[in-house]
């Protein structure tokens, strides 16, 4: 068997429990589970992932940049209410 090297993670709590429900699922415990992960992991299931990530990325900025914008011409629409109330 390979020498086992510590490593210390921080996870989200969210992929906490996605690991303890596939620990539950397969049968294997948490640490197993992850160094099965990491040998099967390719190039290619690396880039799809890194590649959803980028895309997710993507639309949140969108959100926020549409959200700003709403709130700004909120902001404008406002003020020129405010001034046509007082004319």
């Amino acid at each position: 068997m390979a020498k086992l090297v510590n490593k210390h993670i921080r996870i989200t709590e969210q992929q906490d429990q996605h690991l303890l429900a596939l620990s539950a699922k397969t049968g294997y415990n948490v640490n197993e589970l992850i160094r099965k992960i990491l040998d099967n992991v390719d190039d290619v299931t690396l880039t799809t992932a890194l590649s959803r990530q980028q895309a997710t990325a993507n639309r949140e900025m969108q959100l926020l940049a549409s959200r700003k914008y709403i709130m700004d011409t909120l902001s404008r629409t406002q003020v020129f209410n405010k001034a046509d109330c007082n004319k």
